[in-house]
């Protein structure tokens, strides 16, 4: 499972590498408990510094992520919705205008987890797979986001190469 989404996307960047996810979100779960496979949390180490968006940073600044962050944690029904779908037409697009940069980006993937038939429900299930990818997380990006750390990392790196 890789995380994700537009609810992430629209967290604002005080909340990068923080999962979040709606209660309905188990599509994955079910999937894999169909398939009697075990789920492999799955993370990007800079993920998030591979890419600057000054809109999103903008937006940031003047706090209308936290306006939307707050909008949602309200959970009034129809005006949740709306603003949840608002945002995300909005920010599908200007997601376009982001500026790449050039950062050592690394694959991380957690040890499998299995469904246990005996104790987890599906809702025990998603919530151990989203505790176990956020401790994936929180390993390899303690720091959170952090753009000067990540280019560092691609330029100035020791970590040997193997030899051939």
């Amino acid at each position: 499972v890789i995380p994700g989404g537009v609810e992430e996307g629209l967290t604002g960047h005080e909340n990068a590498y923080r999962l979040v996810w709606r209660p309905d979100r188990t599509g994955f779960a079910r999937i894999a408990i169909q398939a009697q496979v075990p789920v492999y949390p799955c993370f990007i180490q800079n993920g998030e510094e591979m890419k600057f968006n000054p809109l999103f940073w903008l937006m940031n600044k003047i706090k209308l992520t936290k306006l939307y962050d707050y909008s949602q944690r309200q959970n009034i029904k129809l005006v949740s919705w709306f603003i949840h779908n608002l945002a995300a037409i909005i920010w599908v697009p200007l997601s376009l205008l982001a500026i790449p940069i050039p950062v050592k980006a690394t694959i991380h993937l957690g040890a499998p987890i299995a469904y246990d038939c005996q104790q987890d429900t599906l809702e025990d299930y998603v919530l151990r797979c989203k505790t176990e990818l956020q401790a994936l997380i929180d390993k390899h990006q303690p720091q959170g986001l952090n753009y000067t750390r990540a280019i560092g990392e691609r330029f100035f790196s020791r970590t040997k190469k193997p030899k051939n």
